[in-house]
């Protein structure tokens, strides 16, 4: 009885075992338990004799039956199966939520991909000794399927993640929680490579256990702080926003009532500021100026905060002329260069005052100057009602 006539009567009787490999996958063959050899399918992989995997491409005939390859006899040679435990992130209603999957599995991926893994309560460096929790992508390929299942620990993934997430964690311990915020933010995947790569532990896991961290493999998915440092953020946050809030309030205000004194639209008066921002603030200070200095008073030189270009320089230009007490009802503050007037002699001054024209300046229109003048007037007949 000749091969093929052998062949063909294992196959009848199914004495024969075969199987199917999904594309760049392998598995691992074993005969009464010890290990016989690893079967594969893959278009940009090959192996060697020492089960390394190198880019390549087997014969065409070797691929004529696609993924179906032959195990060995049935009873005698079987496939390795091994359970398998990960964690990923999943998006679930517009957030991220850590997902847990456990299964038995009988391959092994030869193509790189993405697993999950975080630092839970890792300190921060001294003195700042946050508790935060890190959440990393790591990009991991088997560069050999034998050394992976067999010659590493028992479960090859979540010893290496292990590892890796130990020495994450040391990396933690040397930087602060701002710079671990700026390389997350503003970092690209070679900067975070370069902070976190441990150059001795991937060699390592690559020649020991087959596992190779794919270069610029890393990357920061989140950054958990302690529930104090989120309430501060929290704060801090809201007191910029209401910052920022109040300065749009103040600035609209402030161009409304220049627009009444200057015959303008409000849109003709933004425009303005735009076009030449410094010249609007100091026409806005000239004027402020003038307009104080006829009540009298002393002014505080303030600086806001929460504002932006020509909203910031408006907003400086009222904050740097605060009246002092003496000047608008229920002021206080420190006085400068004058002392509190009595109520007789402030009322004896604006009677002084009334009807007095205003030194306005040269780059206003004679119309915008009579406009000023009648504001003025309005002004001082609110102020004598209030008496």
């Amino acid at each position: 009885m000749d091969v093929v006539s052998v062949i063909l009567f294992l196959l009848a009787v199914g004495l024969l075992r075969f199987t199917t490999v999904e594309e760049n996958t392998a598995k691992a063959v074993m005969r009464f338990g010890g290990f016989r050899k690893i079967i594969f399918a893959s278009k940009q992989y090959v192996l060697d004799e020492e089960w390394n995997v190198f880019e390549g491409t087997i014969p065409w005939y070797k691929r004529i039956f696609g993924g179906l390859r032959f195990v060995g006899i049935r009873w005698i040679d079987k496939i390795y199966r091994y359970g398998f435990r990960w964690r990923d992130v999943e998006l679930v209603e517009g957030a991220d939520k850590e997902m847990f999957h456990e299964k038995t599995i009988d391959y092994i991926r030869l193509r790189p991909d993405t697993y999950f893994t975080k630092t839970e309560k890792a300190e921060t460096r001294p003195p700042e000794r946050f508790d935060i929790t890190v959440g990393f992508l790591v990009i991991l390929r088997v560069v050999n399927p034998y050394n992976a299942l067999f010659a590493g620990p028992t479960n090859w993934f979540e010893n290496v993640m292990a590892r890796i997430t130990a020495s994450f964690t040391s990396t933690i311990g040397t930087k602060t929680y701002d710079e671990l915020i700026a390389i997350k933010e503003g970092g690209s995947r070679s900067k975070i490579w370069t902070v976190f790569k441990d150059k001795a532990l991937f060699e390592e896991i690559r020649e020991k256990w087959g596992i190779e961290v794919m270069s610029n493999g890393i990357q920061i998915r989140s950054i958990t702080p302690p529930p104090e440092i989120q309430e501060a953020g929290a704060a801090e946050r809201q007191l910029e926003l209401s910052a920022k809030g109040r300065a749009a309030d103040t600035t609209g205000s402030f161009i409304e009532m220049l627009a009444r004194m200057r015959s303008k639209s409000v849109e003709e008066l933004r425009e303005e500021y735009e076009n030449d921002p410094e010249k609007a603030a100091a026409i806005a200070k000239d004027f402020l100026e003038r307009n104080m200095a006829i009540e009298g008073g002393s002014f505080l030189d303030i600086r806001v905060q929460g504002a932006d270009d020509v909203q910031k320089l408006i907003l400086n230009a009222l904050g740097a002329l605060k009246r002092m007490p003496q000047g608008n009802k229920g002021g206080g503050g420190q006085f400068s260069g004058t002392q509190q007037e009595s109520g007789e002699k402030k009322q004896g001054r604006k009677r002084k005052n009334k009807g007095s024209k205003l030194d306005l300046p040269d780059w206003l229109s004679p119309e915008e100057k009579a406009n000023a003048q009648t504001w003025l007037g309005a002004l001082e007949g609110e102020e004598e009602e209030e008496q």
